[in-house]
C-alpha cells in the first residue's frame, strides 16, 4: 500500500515536470531575446517588472515600459522589434484591420433562421463552432 503511493507521487512529480517543461516550451521565456542582441541587464530589468515572456513584453505598453528605469526608448524598440520577430507577431492599425475586416463575407448555411442566428451567416476567414 506504501509502495503504491510512493508510485502514485513519483508519477505526479513527473507528470508535473512534463506539464511545466511543455509550458515552457510554449511560451518563448523572455532570455530568448538575448539570441537577438539584447542586454541581459536589460532582459533583468525586464523580469524584475513581471514581464518574463516574449509575448508579455509584446502586450506591454510602450508607456508602461518607459516607466522601467533604464530603458531607453532605443531599447525599447529594439526589444519590441525582437520580440516581433520571435512571435511572429505583426502591428496593425486600426484602419488596416477594419479593410481586413471589410474582406470578411457571410456564407449561408441554407438555413434562414441559423443564418439570423451566426448574424448573416458563418464568416468567411474564420473558424466556427455550432
Amino acid at each position: 500500500m506504501v509502495k503504491q503511493k510512493t508510485v502514485e507521487a513519483t508519477q505526479n512529480v513527473r507528470e508535473q515536470e512534463e506539464e511545466e517543461q511543455q509550458v515552457e516550451e510554449l511560451a518563448n521565456a523572455i532570455e530568448k531575446l538575448q539570441e537577438h542582441g539584447i542586454n541581459v541587464a536589460d532582459i533583468q530589468k525586464l523580469k524584475n517588472s513581471g514581464i518574463c515572456t516574449v509575448k508579455g513584453l509584446l502586450m506591454t505598453t510602450i508607456k508602461d515600459l518607459n516607466k522601467i528605469k533604464g530603458l531607453s526608448e532605443a531599447k525599447i524598440e529594439k526589444m519590441l522589434e525582437s520580440a516581433s520577430k520571435l512571435e511572429g507577431w505583426t502591428w496593425m492599425s486600426g484602419l488596416q484591420v477594419e479593410v481586413q475586416r471589410q474582406k470578411v463575407k457571410k456564407i449561408s448555411t441554407g438555413s434562414t433562421r441559423m443564418d439570423e442566428m451566426l448574424g448573416g451567416g458563418v464568416e468567411s476567414k474564420s473558424i466556427t463552432e455550432v
